[in-house]
This record gives structure tokens, C-alpha cells and sequence, in this order.
């Protein structure tokens, strides 16, 4: 049985960018085109069967994606190079959406005492499977005005391509929320789900394969081998690099303050291609002062150490310091050089 099917699913577009991508002439193929046309056109969606990993012709899911699968023109799972269409949110429209709560509120997160699901919704504001308004919108708006930005000063980024933002019906609302309370009394669920559920899809110049989901890391990994990576240190330069190109456009992963929610430099959002994704969280320098945007650059650069100490094997507390002292140097330089654009 097929693991993704297109069915007739009742939603209305909120966001459309399909002819940004085609004016960037990428390589994207034609089942990419005859796919966009179904949801565009015909009101059919890709809609997973189960949220658990899968490879079949073109679509996959990767273990530990429970809210994304993508497609991949080659069919190619093992060759990261290979451009991606993925859809993040899609979960909620599976007629086994129910088991996969029940998996999720009966297994304890490993940095909780709470259910995966309880802490998605208490700390992380998130309900599990579901893609929510902000979340949804944020990720969409700024992930695309990065595009643009890097657009107009020649930058290729290895970030989403936002193409499509899906708003879901109210019925579909319901029917989640009424399964959602069947395992969590949280009061939040109604808070968080009354401003609707959306799906999202976007461009991603490799298929978007997570450290998280090949730690311990090893340059003999077949990915790591078919991006020609060469050592670990080559691909922590990447990360380093696409994180001082993003803060060039004037974002930054984290803000001032501190937060259990995650960031795009995060490992679950660190892509193998030196590129990262999730950016909803992502912070603008345009919108701190002095002192916030220097407590914010620490705190960035920090995170981003921390999580390249995490690919290295190197958990030496000097090392993170000194790694994080090397990256908030060049981007001094960048912000002395005047080089940041919106800020």
C-alpha cells in the first residue's frame, strides 16, 4: 500500500510563490510541476498514510520527521544533493492520525518528565502533528524574505523556499481537536488550535537530512560521502558559513533572553548540506537595540557552538568557549564592515 496518496482535501491557499522558484530556474522536474498543478488546480494533496519513516518512489520520510515528508524527483533517497519539495503539517489530514497521538502521549520526552505530547504543548506551545497559525505564517514570511534579500545580493542560501502556505477547513479543526483531547485534558489544545491548522510547502536545495538524524556522526556516513565531505570540521565550516551569510541579512536564531523553544541552529534543524531550516523563532537585528542585539549575538553564537561541539565529539567546555568567541569575532567584523543588511 502506498504510503502517500492525493486525495480531495478541503483548503484554501493563503500564500502562493510557485513563480519566485521557476524564475530562480531551478533544476526541479517535471513530477515537481504536475504535483504543484494537482494542489494548485484540483484540490488534491499528497496526504501521508501513518507518521512513521517510509522511501518509496518519490515521496520519503525520514525517521524522527513526524511532521514533514518530501519529494525528491530522482527518487534517490541516499544522494543529498538532489533537490526537495517538502510539506510540513500534512500530518493532521491522516486517517491514522489518532495512533500516532496515542504513540506520542505514551512516550516521555528525554527532557521531561512530561509525554512528548504534554511538552510540545506546555513548553513548546506547539500541538503535536499540527502546523499552527504563527508558527505557519512566521515560518513562510521570513524564510522567504531571506530569499529575497540573498536574491538581491547574488547569495545563494541553503534555507526553505517558501511555494505554498495551506490553510485547512474548520471541520478538519475539529476533528483534530476532539482527537487531541481523547489523551491531553491541557487546556491550552483550544488556545492553540482556534486560529486554524495549516500546511506548508517548500523548495530545499538538497533532500533536508538532519545531523539529529545521524548522530554519532561519522565522515564514512553515505551522506556525509555523497556531499563530499571530507571531515567533520569541513562541515562545521559550512554551518559557521550560512550562519554569518543569515546574520549578514540580519537575522539571528535566538533573541536576548534565553528559551526551551528551538532555533534554526539547532540540531534537529541543521540540515547536512551546511544549510538549516525552522525559522519560525528566527529573530531581526532591525528590531533589538544595541544592547539587546549584543546579548543576542552571544547567545546565538553560543547555540551554534554548542550544537558543532555536538557534531565534533568535542564536549570540552574551553573548546565551546573558544569556538563560540571565534564566531561572535567574525561577526564583529561583519558589523564593523557595515555589512548587515536590515539592520
Amino acid at each position: 500500500m502506498k504510503n502517500i496518496v492525493l486525495s480531495e482535501v478541503d483548503y484554501s491557499i493563503i500564500e502562493k510563490n510557485v513563480s519566485f522558484l521557476e524564475n530562480q530556474t531551478r533544476n526541479v522536474g517535471c513530477y515537481f510541476n504536475l504535483l504543484m498543478s494537482e494542489i494548485i488546480h484540483s484540490k488534491r494533496l499528497p496526504v501521508p498514510k501513518n507518521m512513521e519513516a517510509f522511501t518509496e518512489t518519490y515521496f520519503h520520510r525520514l525517521p524522527g520527521h513526524n511532521r514533514s515528508f518530501y519529494h525528491s524527483e530522482s527518487g534517490h533517497l541516499m544522494n543529498p544533493k538532489n533537490p526537495s519539495l517538502n510539506f510540513k503539517g500534512f500530518e493532521v489530514l491522516s486517517q491514522n492520525l489518532e495512533l500516532g497521538l496515542k504513540s506520542i502521549f505514551n512516550t516521555t520526552h528525554k527532557n521531561s518528565e512530561l509525554s512528548v505530547g504534554e511538552y510540545l504543548i506546555s513548553v513548546e506551545n506547539k500541538l503535536p502533528f499540527c502546523l499552527l497559525n504563527h508558527e505557519a505564517k512566521n515560518e513562510f514570511s521570513i524564510a522567504l524574505e531571506l530569499q529575497k534579500k540573498a536574491i538581491r545580493i547574488d547569495l545563494e542560501l541553503h534555507i526553505p523556499l517558501p511555494l505554498l502556505l495551506i490553510k485547512f477547513s474548520d471541520h478538519l479543526v475539529k476533528r483534530v481537536s476532539k482527537l487531541m483531547k481523547k489523551f491531553s485534558s491541557n487546556p491550552l489544545i483550544d488556545s492553540l488550535i482556534n486560529r486554524g491548522l495549516y500546511g506548508f510547502v517548500y523548495h530545499y536545495t538538497s533532500v533536508p537530512i538532519r545531523i539529529a538524524n545521524v548522530i554519532p556522526i561519522s565522515t564514512k556516513n553515505d551522506f556525509l560521502v555523497n556531499l563530499g565531505v571530507k571531515d567533520i570540521e569541513q562541515l562545521s565550516e559550512k554551518w559557521i558559513n550560512t550562519f554569518l551569510d543569515l546574520f549578514k541579512l540580519g537575522v539571528l536564531p535566538i533573541n536576548s533572553l534565553p528559551t526551551l523553544r528551538g532555533s534554526y541552529v539547532d540540531l534537529n534543524n541543521s540540515i547536512l548540506n551546511g544549510g538549516f531550516c525552522d525559522f519560525d523563532t528566527a529573530v531581526f537585528i532591525n528590531e533589538m537595540n544595541k544592547h539587546e542585539m549584543k546579548n543576542a549575538m552571544l547567545n546565538s553564537a553560543s547555540m551554534l557552538s554548542k550544537s558543532l561541539c555536538i557534531i565534533e565529539g568535542k564536549l570540552d567546555h574551553k573548546y565551546k568557549d573558544q569556538l563560540t568567541k571565534d564566531i561572535l569575532l567574525k561577526m564583529k567584523k561583519i558589523t564593523n564592515g557595515n555589512k548587515v543588511y536590515g539592520a
